[in-house]
């Protein structure tokens, strides 16, 4: 998405009963990527 404030990426969890999401800002899509694929293999 993006708005005044420049362009961002959502990331949703999404069960039945509730939602929890958070804003990445467009500046930090590589190092979140990084980290996410890091704990990801970390739990399997």
């Amino acid at each position: 998405g993006s708005n005044k404030y420049g362009v961002f990426m959502r990331v949703s969890e999404v069960k039945p009963t509730y939602r929890n999401s958070i804003t990445v800002p467009y500046k930090v899509w590589a190092k979140f990527g990084h980290t996410f694929c890091k704990y990801s293999d970390e739990m399997k």
